[in-house]
């Protein structure tokens, strides 16, 4: 997946700020998207760690091959299910 990749890891993880977070997820999160399983990918925010990436996943099995960080900021992965769009009934 270009740019995503267990090799990301070897990079030290420091502090994220929110523009950095934000920045990646524009430029990396649609390729998170492209990966099997994957629900989602948005941005949050730990009091003590700083900005990530947070993925959220289909299944536990969806994680596989997928970098517990990219560029040296912390990605957090939830098992969240499938997306469906939620049917809005008039009346």
């Amino acid at each position: 997946m270009g740019g995503v990749t267990a090799e990301n890891e070897e990079s030290v993880v420091s502090p994220t700020s929110e523009s950095k977070a934000y920045e990646l997820n524009e430029r990396i999160g649609p390729k998170l998207r492209k990966h099997p399983g994957v629900a989602g990918v948005g941005v949050g925010r730990d009091p003590k760690a700083g900005y990530y990436l947070s993925v959220h996943l289909v299944n536990e099995a969806a994680k596989i091959g997928l970098p517990e960080q990219i560029e040296g900021t912390p990605v957090k992965y939830e098992v969240t299910g499938e997306y469906r769009p939620l049917k809005v009934g008039l009346g």
